[in-house]
């Protein structure tokens, strides 16, 4: 009994030391996460806050630089989210039974495609075409795709993807597949029914892959952007420090390019705040020469309070 309440004993430190290590990560995240949203708020209205700012190490700037990035993707594609939430998968599938002819059956083999109607022959929603099917003979003149008033037209070995206003398309070749796919009533019913029974509907993977895969994109995308924007930037700053500011000597001592880059980093802030978020939503994008504009005065400003900083 004794030897028990001692191997009992002996596991309870390692418990309370898992538990404070998870209380100690706990408070680190938070107080990182707060430090980077007191960033953002100071960046964007105290810039007699940047002297401070400046004389953080590198690496927390480009930490900032990239949570900012990641922040205001979240808030780009919300909306998408949003939507992607709404999709009911059921509704679709009511929709496509309704939508696919009950006679209608199409033979797949290889890059040839064939249906059993005669063509042209046409699926309709809401008494328009949404896909023509046509021989391939009749879609040699370009014009005539455009014609048939549908976003979709097939042949049998090309998609073509038509802009109804613009009038112009996009021509694709038809998969090559090794082994015949007949789909028709039953096919799709079938494939709904798989879809339905599984994981990938029941713990809505549908969403949530989509979701990450938008997300990343967009990230990638704001990043690289804002990478090109930050070396322009910071490349006009940096000029301008060193003409106009030659008799200056504090700022031309203390600003060179990487610096004058961990500014333009701060200054860029309320800049995309102002402009770039408000653009999304309410699809008013700022002119490029306002936004330029907007961070030269706000980054000298924030010079002007880095100057009086080191006088004193």
């Amino acid at each position: 009994m004794p030897l028990r309440r001692s191997n009992q004993l002996s596991h309870r430190p390692k418990t309370k030391l898992f538990y404070h290590f998870l209380l100690n990560y706990k408070i680190i995240m938070f107080s990182t996460l707060f430090q980077l949203f007191k960033t953002i708020f100071i960046s964007s209205f105290s810039a007699s806050s940047y002297p401070q700012l400046l004389q953080k190490n590198k690496i927390s700037v480009w930490k900032y630089f990239h949570f900012f990035n990641f922040l205001s993707t979240l808030i780009f594609t919300i909306p998408i989210f949003w939507q992607l939430n709404q999709f009911n998968p059921q509704n679709f599938i009511n929709q496509t039974n309704q939508i696919f002819p009950d006679e209608l059956q199409i033979t797949l083999k290889s890059q040839h495609l064939e249906i059993n109607q005669n063509l042209p022959y046409s699926i309709q929603y809401e008494h328009q075409n949404i896909i023509v099917f046509e021989n391939e003979n009749k879609l040699q003149n370009p014009k005539h795709i455009p014609q048939y008033k549908s976003p979709i037209v097939i042949s049998q070995s090309t998609l073509y993807l038509v802009d109804l206003h613009t009038k112009n398309y996009q021509s694709i070749p038809l998969p090559k597949l090794k082994e015949i796919l007949t789909i028709n009533q039953n096919y799709l019913n079938q494939t709904f029914e798989q879809f339905l029974n599984s994981s990938f509907y029941h713990l809505r993977l549908y969403i949530i892959i989509p979701s990450l895969v938008i997300f990343f994109f967009f990230y990638l995308i704001t990043t690289i952007g804002r990478y090109i924007l930050l070396i322009f930037y910071s490349t006009i700053l940096y000029l301008f420090i060193k003409i106009f500011y030659k008799k200056n000597p504090i700022i031309q001592q203390n600003f060179d390019l990487s610096t004058t880059t961990r500014l333009s980093i701060y200054s860029l802030t309320p800049i995309i705040i102002a402009s770039d978020i408000p653009g999304i939503y309410l699809h008013t994008p700022i002119p490029g020469y306002l936004k330029l504009s907007a961070f030269m005065v706000w980054s000298l400003l924030c010079l002007s309070y880095f100057d009086s900083d080191q006088s004193d």
